[in-house]
């Protein structure tokens, strides 16, 4: 016989189950005082993947609601500007004494176009009322009409106070300041 059926004979028998003709005799191993190996359980337990799975999807339900859920709307606090420029021009009557005469003039200038804008809207904080409703402007908005309806009349009070000269003595702008509160006292009234 030739070598290569000596090897397939040999494969054949290697090949064949245990306990069968052919078959070769289990060899023992070579550390028999060794244990076998432990076997590990297959897979994790069913209530720890139906735990994990609850935990996932309550998380992602948490997301989705914290995303999802309705707004609380927002409490704006009421404007209030006359009672700021009120609290404001006493302030700057107590301090008046250490400030330049033309500093005070211009903190009443601020002071006024400041309560102009929250009481009034107006546009534009430093102009004079020819400024913002000129002559020429005959086609006007109903809104346009509207807003300069309501603030027009005390517009040209405040014009007097707000582009007063600058006063040149602490009696000039301890006055400036007087009249621009008795103005805002009427008009609050």
């Amino acid at each position: 016989m030739s070598t290569w059926t000596n090897h397939l004979l040999l494969l054949a028998q290697m090949a064949a189950p245990p306990g069968q003709p052919g078959a070769p005799e289990p060899v023992p191993l070579p550390h028999p005082e060794i244990a076998p190996p432990v076997e590990l359980p297959g897979g994790l337990p069913l209530w720890v993947a139906i735990t994990a799975t609850v935990l996932v999807l309550a998380l992602f339900a948490l997301v989705v609601w914290l995303l999802l859920r309705p707004k609380p709307p927002v409490a704006l606090a009421p404007r209030q500007p006359a009672k700021t420029a009120l609290k404001a021009l006493r302030a700057l009557r107590a301090g008046a004494t250490e400030l330049p005469p033309p500093e005070v003039g211009h903190r009443v200038s601020e002071i006024l176009r400041v309560y102009f804008m929250g009481r009034y809207s107006v546009p534009a904080l430093y102009r004079t009322t020819p400024e913002l409703f000129p002559k020429w402007h005959d086609a006007e908005s109903e809104t346009r009409r509207a807003w300069r309806e309501r603030f027009e009349p005390l517009a040209c009070i405040y014009d007097e106070i707000a582009f007063a000269p600058q006063p040149v003595t602490h009696a000039q702008a301890q006055s400036l300041i007087e009249s621009a509160i008795s103005k805002l006292e009427e008009e609050r009234a």
